[in-house]
């Protein structure tokens, strides 16, 4: 009897749970990502990482976070995270949480295009950019901005 109770529970779970990570995620991108490369803007040709920052993106079933910072690890440049999914060929990120202050970027969600080639994770969109103010350090504007990266399995 224990058995045929356990069977049942385990299939429970796996309906509750395994669904739900097939749907709504690509494993395929859960992992350690470094960007290599990147064009913003009307950037015409991808540039290389300047050596001495470090781009990090960490990716889960259904969560993501990134951060740059000091090759000597002494200084965060950015940081940022929250949930994503995939649907409809695009990798769709929500945002609840940036630094430096993001508070226009907190709770918008961008969608981008995708492409996974090997260890190589090529993303493209359009994404907010934000502005401060050198006087106050506040954020004075929210613009978009054209983004492609090139991400590399670490």
């Amino acid at each position: 009897m224990n058995t045929s109770k356990n069977i049942l529970i385990g299939c429970l779970c796996f309906f509750l749970f395994g669904f739900q990570s097939k749907k709504d995620t690509d494993p395929n991108l859960e992992g350690t990502w470094k960007l290599v490369s990147y064009k913003y803007g009307l950037e015409k040709e991808f540039s290389d990482v300047i050596p001495f920052i470090e781009y990090r993106k960490i990716v889960t079933k259904t969560h993501f976070t990134w951060v740059s910072y000091l090759e000597s690890g002494r200084d965060v440049i950015g940081a940022g995270g929250g949930t994503y999914f995939i649907k409809g060929g695009k990798y769709v990120e929500t945002a609840d949480f940036f630094h430096p202050m993001g508070k226009d970027i907190i709770g918008t969600s961008t969608a981008f295009d995708f492409e996974l080639d090997g260890g190589r994770w090529k993303i493209s969109g359009t994404i907010k950019a934000v502005s401060l103010d050198p006087k106050t350090g506040k954020h004075d504007k929210v613009e978009q901005i054209r983004l492609e990266e090139v991400w590399e399995r670490i």
